[in-house]
């Protein structure tokens, strides 16, 4: 009863986006002035339905470049590239490391402050935004594959192509295609590391590196951290020892802060990610 009742939540048109992948949905609801959507994926299993809710905010996915967690000397170089008017920008990192966040926000950004058209293709749909024109290739039986998603798109001669987890060996030449047809191409790509990404996309029989070589702005490898609650954070100074081991002790002068843990962060000491 609950497995129906969530499959039947998830495909009011009236109140929800349908977006199926792998038999999972995406229910937009509205609570006061805050709007959470909660992305129900069903699979089933031997034994019965398996089911996985992501409770998801606007905010989590569209924030302000400064807020992307950049040190100083490297976000004046991600502006930069950033701000290129066309070239492929790969944006790296393992799951959950928050890549689609800056893509979002590299996107909302280009198009708040530039007043760039913006088209996006991702399977699944990591959020629904109303200024995107957003594709969803599961969804539509003539994108067979990735020439056929990329070409309808370049022919809506959009100013950024945001392309959400560039994976197959066909999506990457049409990724550079797009870039060398005059595009700003961001892509996130699943990789530890910058050199981990150059790596496998040289592994690519498909890929042809001079194109590769004159097409990529950068590479943008990153990561997620727990943020400290910033109502119960309080000063303290760790030992010598401890700096030590971290090869710090040029800053053993300095004030470090941790979370003492409250009813906020429910005792943790931590409130949050940052990139």
């Amino acid at each position: 009863a609950l497995m129906a009742k969530l499959r039947d939540l998830s495909t009011r048109e009236q109140l929800v986006l349908e977006t199926p992948f792998d038999e999972s949905f995406v229910v937009r609801l509205a609570f006061g002035e805050e709007r959470l959507e909660i992305r129900v994926g069903l699979l089933e299993t031997v034994l019965g339905t398996k089911a996985i809710l992501h409770l998801q905010r606007r905010e989590m996915y569209i924030r302000d470049l400064s807020e992307l967690g950049f040190e100083l000397e490297a976000f004046d170089l991600f502006e930069k590239l950033v701000m290129a008017p066309e070239g492929l920008l790969l944006v790296c990192g393992s799951s959950h490391s928050g890549k689609t966040t800056t893509g979002y926000s590299v996107a909302n950004y280009l198009y708040r402050a530039h007043n760039r058209f913006v088209m996006s293709i991702e399977a699944p749909m990591g959020l629904l935004v109303e200024h995107f024109n957003q594709l969803h290739p599961t969804k539509n039986p003539d994108f067979e594959n990735a020439d056929s998603i990329v070409l309808r798109a370049l022919r809506q001669d959009p100013d950024v192509l945001l392309i959400d987890r560039l994976s197959t060996f066909d999506s990457v030449p049409q990724a550079l295609f797009a870039a060398a047809v005059g595009k700003f191409v961001l892509c996130t790509y699943f990789a530890e590391t910058a050199f981990d990404a150059l790596l496998h996309l040289l592994e690519n029989p498909k890929l042809d590196r001079y194109i590769f070589a004159t097409q990529t702005l950068g590479i943008i490898a990153q990561r997620l951290v727990r943020r400290i609650c910033g109502r119960c954070a309080t000063v303290y100074h760790p030992t010598i020892e401890e700096l030590q081991k971290l090869d710090m002790l040029d800053y053993k002068d300095y004030d470090f802060y941790r979370g003492a843990g409250c009813e906020h962060c429910h005792g943790t000491g931590f409130r949050g990610q940052t990139g």
